[in-house]
């Protein structure tokens, strides 16, 4: 009888370790300092769903990972997100996101997703929490908690988002263009690449011109083509001299609760570090080369 207990017990304890396992999705190539769920990883690893990677803070710290799909992702130093098998949620620092067709990023309650396919780009969150995403190929969309659609990222025009606490998330203020077509007149914003379908007052006295409008955004139905429908309260012709978007506060834009800004393109030269420099650069004494890369990738100070 007690036999048979034991048997039972240890069928038991194994059947609850078959389910508690998560299936393996890829593998990480570690740099550095580099942990999966808190365990130290040194050359390559094994990354399950729902694994947490973490970088440290080691200017050499960094992990690649390959998932599903062919999809490949870069953490880059002082960064940490949870992989699952078609997204990862980026809890601090930058992810790189290779050329996909289907993988995500979630950061701060916002998806980033390839709007085509052979996206890439880059997602990375500030110390202050705000979230700049930078296409590098392709567009990549991004949608806020409730899926709508907030903005298309495109090559060379990185944006930044910040959620604004004391607005109302239909509150919307944006600079555009204004056209018709079939007695219908549309915002077509170069700050968030989406147009907005418009209803107000004399908007035929705008048609063909750039503007700051402001007002009321409606949910659009999904799959029409456009971002929202705009009840415009106030319309303004945009002044040419006027700075771009990200260059003061006044240009930045209000939309569905967060604040969109003009960000900063990501600089790839690697500047030399404190910690660790090799002598790897024949006849250049100052500053070393940034170890582990390559000779080809130092960068001489002035």
């Amino acid at each position: 009888m007690r036999s048979g207990f034991y048997l039972f017990a240890g069928a038991l304890c194994l059947s609850s370790y078959a389910l508690a396992a998560s299936p393996s999705i890829g593998s990480v190539t570690a740099r550095g300092e580099t942990k999966i769920d808190s365990y130290e990883v040194r050359g390559s690893g094994t990354v399950f769903d729902g694994s947490v990677v973490e970088t440290g803070q080691s200017i050499s710290s960094g992990a690649d990972l390959r998932l599903p799909g062919n999809a490949e992702i870069t953490l880059g130093r002082d960064s940490r997100g949870t992989f699952y098998r078609d997204h990862i949620v980026l809890e601090r620092g930058k992810a790189e996101l290779g050329i996909t067709n289907s993988f995500r990023v979630q950061a701060n309650g916002l998806v980033v997703e390839p709007a085509e396919a052979h996206a890439s780009g880059v997602v990375s969150i500030s110390p202050a929490n705000s979230v700049t995403v930078e296409a590098k190929n392709g567009t990549l969309e991004i949608r806020d908690s409730s899926g709508a659609t907030v903005a298309r990222v495109r090559p060379g025009q990185p944006l930044t988002f910040s959620t604004v606490n004391d607005k109302p998330s239909a509150e919307f203020s944006a600079m555009g263009t204004i056209s018709s077509a079939k007695g219908r007149f549309y915002l077509n914003s170069a700050e968030t690449g989406m147009t907005y379908e418009m209803k107000g007052d004399n908007l035929q006295n705008y048609d063909g011109t750039s503007v700051v409008a402001s007002g009321i955004l409606e949910t659009s139905a999904p799959g029409d083509g456009v971002g929202g429908l705009l009840l415009a309260s106030s319309i303004q012709s945009s002044d040419a001299d006027k700075p771009l978007l990200g260059q003061s506060a006044e240009s930045r834009a209000v939309i569905r609760g967060l604040v969109i800004s003009l960000g900063a393109t990501s600089n790839t030269t690697r500047v030399c570090p404190p910690d660790p420099l090799e002598d790897c650069c024949p006849g250049i004494p100052s500053p070393q080369c940034c170890n582990p890369f390559p000779t080809s990738e130092c960068t001489h100070s002035q």
